[in-house]
């Protein structure tokens, strides 16, 4: 499967070079001229000073072509919020799809437009923000040029909209005390994109290429003339305290219980933020959505949070869903995953001169099955050449026993976009050791990973092998003792019809063993037919085999 993928990366046409990166320079707000009020409406004297963002370019249906609707983009800003407003006209606003207004909504149905604003221009990492039509508001960490998108995160910011006459329009407001940024570089990445739900259409101010994902940070164009920005404090508190009063009706026994804690964030430098959490309940924390688990093999729930999700991507690791080093969720359950409480943690994030840095400690308290335990863990990566970065990792301490427990290891994660003129190429790898009191000595995980994920040819090859006695801790992975080698091919030429957008041949496998070669799982899907339409339907003509080979009971 390797090999017709190289041949065709290679045998291929060179693709055309990129356009220039975009590049605008944002109107400060003068001492004798007012910030604007964000509500939605966009007369305020300010947007009539303030220069345009620059004309969107289509990306889809029609690459490089001038969006059916125009789009106007101004931004301001002043000592404290970065300022948008946004014209997003349309010739017919009765087409315009708006329906969800809940915050972090999936807004895929609807007509909305994405922001990405990269503070520190390091090409990697960003904040992500979206509004819709209908007012629902969204964000978003974007961490190593897209490959990790943390939308649990929830920053402080404001956004209304409104549907007019001549479409919808909106306003935003981002609070600098909301992004870490360092008041030095007055220079920021910045995308965005405008979505036409009925037309399926895409317009972008940077990086207008289909082959380009939105997400990859180092495409995005360059914002100017940010100066003078304040951060103010950069401290944020939030207490919290819970009462009980409990009666037993038969007895007549009562009790009563009072906790309070805290949770600070403190912002040190603009580059580096120590996070506290003293007696945290996580009573307000959103709840996991039901899942019903018919595997042999343990189920995946997101952090929620908001302690362990600030900044917590400079803890990601390899690239890699199969094995988590550190997974925040073992903090506070007990060895029947039941809940304990935390007594006190603290974390410290940043990233200097290339290094990214983030140091956890948590001390959980005595529960009715265990005493305490303190549990830690480190993650150091530096960027190197112009998109790539290596790393460590390491993790102590178990959450379910007074037992020894350490993992650790390092990874490596190349990437680059000007393969074969301007294509992506990808490498993603790693080494782990689990050390505890109790394991076995075949402890060891590795894997690699090379992908091409690119509009017209995708393809990516993959293996990893993960020893019967590798158990972190304070970490997940789903499956022990086992290889796996997986691979997939997808090829998409664009045909560009009134009624056809695209066709899809696509091949897939997925194969596997235990350490000594026998197999466990094998799954091959073949898809020679696939169109996707212009009105956003697709059909779709596949061959799916699969085989488990159950070697207990489960």
């Amino acid at each position: 499967m390797l090999l017709p993928a190289l041949l065709a990366a290679l045998v291929a046409p060179s693709p055309p070079q990129s356009a220039p990166v975009p590049e605008r320079r944002v109107h400060r707000i003068a001492a004798t001229e007012r910030s604007p009020t964000v509500d939605g409406d966009l007369s305020d004297e300010i947007w009539s000073i303030a220069g345009e963002l620059g004309a969107l370019v289509q990306v889809e249906p029609g690459r490089g072509a001038e969006p059916s609707e125009p789009t106007v983009v101004k931004l301001c800003y002043d000592d404290s919020n970065l300022y948008i407003a946004l014209w997003c006209n349309d010739s017919d606003p009765s087409g315009i799809r708006a329906t969800q207004m809940q915050r972090d909504a999936n807004l895929d149905p609807d007509d909305r437009v994405e922001i990405l604003i990269d503070p520190f221009l390091d090409r990697r990492n960003a904040f992500w923000f979206q509004i819709g039509a209908a007012g629902s508001l969204g964000d978003a960490l974007v961490t190593r040029n897209g490959a990790t998108f943390n939308k649990p995160w929830d920053g402080i910011f404001h956004g209304h909209a409104r549907i007019t006459p001549r479409g919808w329009q909106a306003e935003l407001a981002i609070p600098f005390a909301t992004i870490n940024f360092d008041p030095r570089q007055t220079a920021w990445g910045f995308n965005l994109r405008r979505f036409i739900r009925r037309r399926t259409e895409e317009a972008r101010w940077a990086s207008p290429d289909p082959r380009i994902a939105f997400f990859w940070v180092a495409n995005a164009g360059t914002l100017t003339g940010l100066e003078g920005l304040r951060q103010g404090l950069g401290l944020d508190v939030v207490p919290f305290a819970v009462g009980r009063l409990t009666r037993d009706h038969r007895t007549d026994a009562r009790g009563e219980d009072l906790q309070a804690g805290a949770d600070l964030f403190w912002k040190i430098t603009p580059n580096t933020k120590l996070s506290l959490a003293l007696y945290t309940d996580f009573a307000e924390t959103e709840v996991d959505e039901r899942r019903v688990n018919l595997t042999r093999f343990p189920l995946f729930f997101p952090e929620r949070r908001d302690f362990f999700l600030e900044d917590s991507g400079v803890f990601q690791f390899g690239g890699s869903t199969d094995v988590i080093p550190f997974f925040s969720r073992r903090i506070g359950l007990d060895q029947n995953r039941e809940k304990v409480p935390i007594d006190a943690a603290a974390k410290l994030t940043g990233q200097t001169d290339g290094w990214n840095f983030g140091v956890l400690d948590a001390q959980t308290g005595d529960s009715d099955t265990q005493q305490g335990r303190n549990l830690f863990t480190g993650r150091v990566s530096r960027n190197i050449l112009e998109q790539s970065d290596v790393g460590v990792i390491w993790t102590s301490g178990d959450p379910a026993s007074g037992e020894r427990a350490e993992t650790y290891g390092a990874d490596l994660n190349l990437r680059t976009n000007e393969f074969l003129g301007d294509g992506t190429l990808r490498w993603n790898s790693y080494l782990l050791r689990t050390d505890n009191e109790s394991g076995g000595d075949k402890d060891l995980a590795w894997a690699g990973r090379l992908s091409y994920p690119n509009d017209q040819f995708n393809w990516s090859v993959g293996s990893a092998t993960i020893e019967e006695d590798f158990d972190p801790k304070l970490g997940f992975v789903a499956r022990t003792g086992i290889r796996r080698h997986d691979g997939n091919y997808t090829w998409r030429p664009r045909l560009n019809g009134e009624l056809v957008r695209q066709y899809e041949a696509q091949v897939e496998a997925n194969w596997v063993t235990g350490i000594e070669g026998e197999t466990q799982t094998f799954e091959a899907e073949i898809q020679p037919f696939g169109l996707y339409f212009e009105s956003n339907d697709s059909v779709r003509l596949e061959r799916v085999a699969t085989r488990e080979v159950l070697l207990a009971p489960f």
